[in-house]
């Protein structure tokens, strides 16, 4: 079996896989990134907007502990999860309908 000087290898590997020179920023160069300035980093959408705020309203009102996932589209909140009791799962969707933004749930 013949052996190749350390350099072919290295170049066989280079041309094997071009997209690791690629696929990362070249973590050296001018401290005006565009990726890190306000503008080029995207606004959330209204709905998560919303989301955000109901999870902060759960917060609030005491539901530590718990999972609830939630779900929010045009108006409409969708509470999925687990409470310790009716009374919990009514005081959350009373909680969520004050959310401002909530139409239905």
């Amino acid at each position: 079996m013949r052996r190749y000087p350390k350099w072919v290898l290295t170049l066989g590997i280079v041309a094997v896989t071009p997209g690791l020179a690629t696929a990362a920023p070249f973590p050296f160069g001018s401290d005006a990134d565009a990726s890190s300035s306000p503008a080029a980093q995207p606004r959330p959408s209204r709905n998560q907007k919303v989301a955000e705020d109901i999870a902060l309203a759960l917060k609030r009102a005491q539901f530590h502990g718990y999972e609830i996932e939630i779900e929010y589209k045009d108006g409409v909140a969708t509470l999925t999860g687990k409470v310790s009791d009716p009374k919990q799962k009514v005081k959350a969707n009373q909680v969520v309908g004050a959310v401002p933004g909530v139409r239905r749930l």
